[in-house]
């Protein structure tokens, strides 16, 4: 009997190794392996065809050390968009989630309508926000016409309101997250209210005591991946600013793009990206450590 209990366990064993080989090969072939080749590269100089070359840690000095000028321009405009537009695109998507959560009616088209943009292709997105913001034949600017206000709002292609412009162009987007927000707001008993209200609290505090800690576990999850997603930016740098005016744009992972292939560095690249990894990484543990302090989880 134990043998052959013995042999079952055996061959469930290898059954599930057999469905699971596809996903682990191809995590192994497809993100493990071509990571280690990366980081390989980034210590050597390689420029995509010809054999790397061995240097050490000349590609990390070479960023720390202001020999490659632009790399403080990308942690200059990375961090920009990143600490305004993070808290910004969140409040803004609260406050969004929060009236759709209070009306009456016509919720689910307000829902819809709000969603609807967060679903159009980035690129499209860019190239609509690119016409919208033309200094001269822009809606914007237009717009602003015809109500008398005769405005010099260069938005994308002006160095002080680029970083803005690419935040307002983000909210727009701002769909998914606003989802997210109202789904947790949904979920919020209102009994608890009712608590609240009985022991004579307002809507401020039944806001920063009631609402607050019960969406803290949607607030996490939207402050990481809006955190990600801004370190991150690529297509509204690469489709509409390339980078400009005077690497006000030159976000990181296109400065990175840049390195790599107009620029034939594919080591820095490596580097670079090496970079960003470790970044990211000890960001997303600071923001999960945090999260055991403020975040509430019910029942706990």
């Amino acid at each position: 009997m134990k043998r052959k209990v013995g042999k079952k366990q055996l061959h469930d064993e290898i059954s599930g190794w057999i469905f699971v080989a596809p996903a682990v090969l191809g995590f192994l072939l497809l993100t493990i392996v071509p990571m280690l080749i990366s980081l390989y590269y980034s210590f050597c100089e390689f420029d995509g065809v010809s054999v790397p070359r061995f240097t050490g840690f000349d590609n990390y000095t070479r960023l720390f050390t202001g020999k490659d000028p632009f790399f403080k321009s990308a942690v200059i405009a990375t961090v920009s968009y990143t600490v305004i537009g993070v808290p910004v695109y969140l409040v803004y998507s609260l406050t969004l989630a929060m009236m759709v959560h209070l009306a009456v009616r016509a919720k689910g088209f307000f829902r819809t309508a709000l969603f609807l943009p967060s679903v159009i292709p980035a690129i499209a997105s860019c190239l609509l926000w690119k016409w919208m913001c033309d200094p001269s034949l822009g809606v914007l600017n237009n717009t602003l016409k015809m109500f008398g206000i005769y405005t010099k709002m260069r938005w994308f292609y002006s160095s002080e309101t680029v970083i803005v412009t690419f935040i307002l162009m983000w909210m727009w987007g701002c769909g998914t997250t606003m989802v997210v927000m109202l789904a947790g707001l949904e979920d919020v008993p209102k009994s608890l209210y009712d608590a609240m209200k009985v022991d004579g609290g307002g809507a401020v505090a039944g806001f920063w005591h009631v609402t607050l800690p019960m969406i803290s576990p949607s607030l996490l999850f939207c402050v990481i991946v809006s955190f990600v997603n801004a370190i991150q930016c690529f297509v509204p740098a690469y489709s509409i600013t390339n980078g400009g005016p005077n690497n006000r744009s030159l976000f990181y992972l296109f400065y990175m793009y840049r390195e790599a292939f107009s620029f034939s560095n594919m080591g820095g690249a490596c580097a670079i990206a090496w970079l960003l990894f470790l970044v990211l990484l000890v960001m997303t543990q600071l923001i999960s450590l945090a999260a055991n302090k403020y975040v509430y989880y019910g029942g706990e």
